[in-house]
């Protein structure tokens, strides 16, 4: 059964969810039209600002998805510097701020003062939701670019998606005992739900999206000439595929080999060992490289 209705403009894939039509008349019947206008609107300044930001930066919009809770954009942030991925990940939420702020200050001049608070509320409201350290919100994708670089990527993976099932976990106990003490209401469950299931259907191999970023990180230095650079030192016993986790987004990764008594006995780039993953075998050990590249083998 078909889900979407889209077509392509400038190479965007925009696509409307049909439960968009469905839901739309829902708060009309309930009498909540005001209160959905506010919340749909500042979703869609929250998408707008990471959308405009990131057009500003030089990235790509692979596709906009048009959803009963607003929008949602596929960014392309390949070949983008951190800082750059940084200031993407924040302008939705600094958007919501802004509108806020403006909308709290303005709404003691308006004669509609209720509805202007509600807005600036619901703004604020999501920028705090959004700047959650945990994943896929932004504040998580802020969390996990910056412990990249640190620790490299698939490290931070692993840390990120276990603080984001644990914060998952306490926010919905809380949302439990709020339902059955006092105060009845459902937001922290569903927030905690809502949170579990992206962590869920957002799950990708880390490994090979750390694989593409080397393999643009390649055309990029190509193109500049000179790029940051980072040393790793390895045991020669150990497995290529598992220097690929010590290694982060935006540095290219100069490798030391070492014996068992810590002497160097050779050195490689990132790009051997993307070749040696493509060419053998992800199990070759670094011992095994240096010996394929001695004999000319590689």
């Amino acid at each position: 059964m078909k889900k979407n209705v889209s077509v392509k403009i400038r190479n965007v894939d925009i696509s409307v969810n049909l439960l968009f039509f469905l839901v739309m008349p829902i708060p009309a019947l309930c009498g909540y039209v005001w209160e959905f206008a506010a919340v749909f609107a500042s979703a869609l300044a929250h998408e707008a600002g990471h959308i405009a930001v990131a057009c500003l930066l030089g990235a790509g919009i692979s596709s906009i998805r048009i959803l009963p809770v607003g929008l949602n954009a596929e960014i392309d942030e390949s070949g983008l510097c951190k800082y750059k991925k940084l200031a993407i990940y924040v302008a939705g939420p600094l958007v919501n701020i802004a509108i806020g702020l403006l909308l709290h200050f303005i709404s003691f001049y308006l004669p509609y003062a209720w509805w202007t608070k509600f807005f600036a509320m619901v703004n604020l409201y999501l920028a705090v939701f959004n700047l959650l350290p945990v994943l896929p919100l932004d504040g998580g994708r802020v969390l996990e670019s910056i412990m990249s670089e640190r620790v490299g990527f698939i490290l931070t993976e692993r840390y990120v998606k276990v603080f984001t099932l644990v914060l998952a976990s306490i926010i919905s106990l809380l949302g439990i005992v709020q339902i059955l003490g006092e105060d009845h209401r459902f937001n922290l469950v569903l927030i905690g739900i809502y949170i579990f299931l992206c962590l869920k259907s957002g799950k990708m191999e880390a490994g090979m999206v750390n694989i593409k970023n080397m393999l643009y990180r390649r055309s990029r230095f190509l193109n500049k000439g000179v790029y940051p650079a980072r040393n790793l030192a390895v045991i020669k016993s150990l497995r290529v595929s598992e220097a690929i986790r010590s290694m982060d987004f935006d540095r290219f990764h100069i490798i030391h080999v070492l014996d068992n008594g810590l002497n160097i006995v050779g050195e490689l780039t990132e790009h051997h060992v993307l070749e040696a993953m493509i060419k053998h075998s992800p199990d070759i050990t670094f011992e095994e490289l240096l010996a394929m590249m001695r004999q000319g083998e590689f």
